[in-house]
């Protein structure tokens, strides 16, 4: 950046004894408040500009707990983004490959990262990726390596932004009332992308061409930033990969996060079955706000909760994606399939058919740690939910409906994005990384889906249809499949379709990919396939950053996703 490249002389020659400890003369981006200083990174033979840590909003502590996020009062008139932030807090003890165990995680953390490459300037302006990370509204941060954007900032000439947000009950307590109103993680996201637009030109960002983008949980909060009227203007592209919130479930995630916030207060002895959140919404708060509870982690789990209710009486549009979505893709919209090619290497393939329709005092550390007690084996207990000022009305029925702002998209699935999620949700039957690999047969897997699909309105159909009258009782690697296949479809699969199919109806490009490649870094068995989560290391390039520990099939997938995801965000 020009004047970036100035502002770094004129320091360096003024100032030296600040940058002794710099090889090179590091840049420096001039916002509105203050100075930027970054660090140069080298890339194969590119140069990053990198800036990380840079704060976005007041610290989210004492009386801002559980509140919607409040932008930053004051910059720092010269702040040094040289220092990896503090991860938001969370707490498992299950092996999760995305969990961010660091001993800096802090609740003083909505920070950002950023890298642009080292052209970017007010005559060279870049178009702009705002990456959400996912791992369930429970785990994860921008520091964990699936989210450096070095290779993709270098290879795909875009200037890349990933965002903390918070997590668990601190990002998503529900009181039902002001003193906790929820959606406080998706309060983040929002200001996290306001602070882009205002700012994002000074590190040479085109703000007419911002992509919102995630994976799972934060591929939920770029659906629901389409259905958001505060989201309006704040960007012109949109990449999900795995999760839509025209998923069945949205309509219950407000009760549902009510009740798993009662449970997390009594765990925490904020409240009991006779005094409840629900009725003494102010002082169980006031509690949740104050007390410092480091013992609860020798509490026992004793609390496992299902997916939400579904309404009965629904004519439900995924009973319908279940039945037909194994047939070859429609004309409706575009795809884009990264798959092995034959079996024998890997290879990337387009299929590009033309749509008719264009397609504080409590210990936050104890708060995570009582949402891992409530729920430990699961990869998300609170969800973003409707009814307030950010999600005015249901996401998913104002999709369906037509009532979003949709944009240029891509959009889709792994293969097989249900096995991860029954695994860690049932390790004593499969292992968490599914390493039992446990025969079932057939009358118990229609057990297990009945109670999976107990709240549609006709269950016995859906199991009829993944374990039809021809399947043997001991159809075991079969019978697997089908149970992970049909959670994946009503989970992942069929809301990524309507929603894809709802934006394509309005008339934008709307680009569909299924990703087929298993990576050879996974930790998963092999009959759980192409997990959930699979295509973020490629996206992000972790095999040109790492290639000792990548085939070199894998690391040519990288370039070839690098390209392909880079070249929507520039151009659609």
């Amino acid at each position: 950046m020009v004047v970036a490249v100035l502002n770094c002389l004129v320091i360096c020659y003024g100032i030296t004894v600040l940058f002794f400890n710099y090889f090179n003369c590091e840049p420096v981006v001039e916002i509105n408040d203050g100075q930027i200083i970054g660090q140069v990174v080298k890339f194969q033979n590119f140069e990053v500009h990198q800036y990380i840590g840079i704060p976005y909003a007041e610290p989210p502590v004492g009386e801002l707990r559980f509140m919607p996020t409040v932008p930053l009062r004051e910059f720092p008139s010269v702040f040094n983004a040289i220092k990896e932030p503090p991860a938001c807090p969370q707490y498992t003890e299950r092996p999760f490959p995305w969990y961010d165990n660091s001993s800096e995680r802090n609740e003083n953390c909505l920070f950002m990262n950023i890298w642009t490459p080292s052209d970017s300037g007010p005559e060279n302006k870049k178009a702009v990726m705002y990456w959400m990370f996912g791992s369930g509204f429970k785990y994860g941060s921008i520091n964990v390596k699936f989210n450096i954007g070095t290779a993709l900032s270098a290879l795909g000439d875009i200037i890349v932004v990933t965002v903390n947000y918070r997590l668990g009950p601190l990002g998503f307590m529900y009181s039902g009332t002001e003193d906790a109103p929820g959606n406080a993680g998706f309060w983040d996201v929002l200001e996290g992308l306001r602070w882009v637009n205002e700012n994002i030109e000074h590190f040479g960002g085109d703000t007419s061409r911002i992509t919102i983008a995630g994976e799972s949980a934060g591929s939920m909060f770029v659906g629901m930033l389409s259905a958001s009227p505060l989201a309006k203007g704040l960007y012109s592209r949109q990449i999900m990969e795995s999760f839509s919130p025209t998923v069945l479930q949205m309509d219950s995630f407000r009760e549902r996060n009510l009740d798993i916030s009662q449970k997390i207060a009594k765990t925490v002895n904020c409240a009991s079955d006779a005094f409840t959140l629900q009725d003494n919404p102010g002082a169980v708060v006031e509690c949740l706000k104050s007390k410092n509870l480091y013992d609860f982690k020798l509490l026992h789990p004793t609390v496992q909760y299902c997916l939400g209710e579904i309404a009965k009486n629904e004519k439900s549009s995924t009973l319908t994606c279940l039945g037909e979505k194994k047939r070859p893709y429609s004309t409706r919209r575009q795809v884009i399939q990264l798959a092995e090619s034959g079996g024998k290497g890997i290879g990337v393939g387009m299929e590009n058919v033309r749509t008719d329709s264009k397609f504080s005092n409590v210990d936050s550390k104890s708060l995570s740690r009582a949402d891992f007690l409530v729920m430990p084996d699961t990869l998300a207990l609170y969800f973003p939910q409707h009814g307030d000022k950010i999600a005015p009305v249901n996401p998913r029925i104002a999709i369906l409906n037509g009532n979003f702002r949709c944009t240029d998209t891509l959009i889709g699935v792994t293969e097989d994005e249900g096995s991860t999620h029954v695994t860690v949700s049932n390790p004593k039957l499969f292992g968490f990384f599914g390493e039992k690999k446990p025969q079932i047969n057939k009358t118990k897997a229609t057990d297990l889906m009945r109670k999976m699909f107990e709240d549609f309105p006709d269950p016995e159909s859906v199991i009829r249809h993944y374990l039809p009258d021809y399947v043997p009782e001991d159809a075991y690697d079969f019978i697997r499949y089908q149970i992970y296949t049909s959670f994946g479809d009503q989970f992942f699969d069929c809301p990524q379709v309507y929603y894809a199919e709802k934006c394509a109806q309005k008339g934008y490009n709307v680009y569909y990919y299924v990703w087929r490649h298993r990576s050879s870094k996974t930790p998963w068995a092999p009959w759980m396939g192409v997990p959930h989560f699979d295509e973020v290391e490629f996206v992000f390039g972790l095999p040109l950053l790492y290639p000792s520990e990548y085939q070199t099939e894998e690391i040519q997938l990288s370039q070839k996703t690098i390209e392909i995801w880079s070249s929507f965000v520039k151009a659609g």
